[in-house]
């Protein structure tokens, strides 16, 4: 599991709109370079949110698909870059201290990759969230 956490300067409303705009993620999410098509109704469970990831010439085309939804409190998602395995991502959001403190963990979607995959995917994946929820928070607090 990679596990990282931040405070945001914002009020979970804020920092849930970002959640919920999904035309943000290629702001935001780390490797993430367009968002191609998002259904209506994201970030409701269920909604696909078509991304491209990578650089010329190793693009790939896939797609997110929200597995949970509480807003503004949390949402899940399935995040898909064949053929890289997929992850389940979480964001938790609470209030704290005046802003909104968000817990991202993320895990590959099979646990026996996850296990395979060890301290140093891990690792790798901890400091990638990190700098994804930096550029959540820059977002928010804008």
């Amino acid at each position: 599991m990679a596990r990282a956490e931040m405070l945001i300067d914002a009020p979970l409303t804020e920092v849930f709109g970002v959640l919920s705009d999904p035309h943000s993620y290629a702001d935001w999410v780390v490797g993430s370079r367009e968002i191609r098509h998002a259904d209506e109704h994201w970030p409701g469970a269920g909604a696909r949110l078509g991304h491209t990831v990578g650089r010329p010439p190793l693009v790939i085309r896939d797609q997110t698909v929200v597995v949970e939804s509480d807003p503004p409190v949390g949402i899940t998602l399935r995040v898909q870059a064949r053929p890289l395995p997929s992850a389940t991502v979480s964001f938790q959001l609470q209030p704290s201290d005046g802003g909104t403190r968000v817990t991202m963990v993320e895990d590959l979607a099979s646990p026996m990759l996850n296990l395979l995959a060890g301290p140093v995917w891990h690792a790798a994946m901890r400091i990638r969230n990190r700098e994804t929820l930096r550029r959540r928070k820059d977002l928010a607090e804008r």
